[in-house]
């Protein structure tokens, strides 16, 4: 028996029964399973959904085993898509970009230089 036909049957297998669904968008029946997310058949009849499907699914599993199938195409995980709490770069204080004129350019330098004078410098402008 080739491996194609013993792959072929555990499909059909993990599958089980094929019952076609009709599309009212469509106007067709079709098919598709979570297994197998890249295979799904459409057509106007419930024999000819069913047909086509293993005729698709089969053409699948022989472009799977000479390896032109993507991992990530072959099966949907549940991960978070790489993201983890605290992964990445750290987060640092969010800055603004402003824009200045030269000639007080020297006093922005000399808040720059120590931040307490900018506390300062804001209680002398509230009182």
């Amino acid at each position: 028996m080739k491996r194609i036909d013993k792959e072929f049957r555990i499909a059909l297998n993990e599958i089980g029964p094929i019952e076609p669904i009709w599309s009212e968008a469509d106007q067709m029946f079709y098919f598709e399973h979570d297994n197998y997310p890249a295979v799904i058949y459409g057509a106007k009849t419930t024999e000819e959904t069913v047909k086509g499907y293993k005729r698709v699914l089969r053409e699948w599993i022989e472009d799977r085993l000479a390896g032109n199938v993507a991992p990530g195409v072959e099966r949907i995980t549940s991960g978070r898509g790489g993201y983890r709490p605290g992964a990445g770069r750290p987060k640092k204080e969010p800055t603004e970009a402003v824009r200045v004129q030269k000639n007080i350019l020297d006093v922005v330098n000399w808040l720059r230089e120590d931040p307490k004078r900018a506390d300062r410098v804001r209680k002398l402008m509230k009182a």
